[in-house]
């Protein structure tokens, strides 16, 4: 049976193998390295799949309504994504505030 993961057009398993072969990556030069190369990118965004359109539809059209709900006026965003989906929202928010993130690149 075929995985998911061995579905991608890339090596899925290459950052295994070098943990298998001795060497250590680390974290941030692995991330680094998988967002230059774009394996994560989707038809929609930067992020995957799982951040297009398509994806957050329901998020996207429940996320308002439930931020009245719960009477949440002030959203601290802590960026890792490429903020496709969130922009298309109005948010019922009076403060909106966000982390500026050190590129990757």
């Amino acid at each position: 049976m075929t995985s998911r993961r061995d579905r991608v057009p890339f090596d899925s398993h290459y950052y295994e193998k070098l943990v298998r072969g001795g060497r250590q990556p680390e974290p941030r030069h692995v991330f680094r390295d998988i967002y230059r190369r774009h394996h994560w990118t989707g038809s929609d965004s930067a992020s995957g799949a799982g951040a297009g359109l398509d994806q957050t539809g329901e998020l996207r059209r429940l996320l308002p309504g439930l931020l009245t709900e719960l009477g949440v006026d002030t959203i601290l965003d802590l960026p890792c994504g490429d903020f496709s989906w969130m922009r298309t929202l109005d948010l019922p928010v009076a403060h909106y505030s966000t982390f500026r993130r050190r590129s990757v690149s």
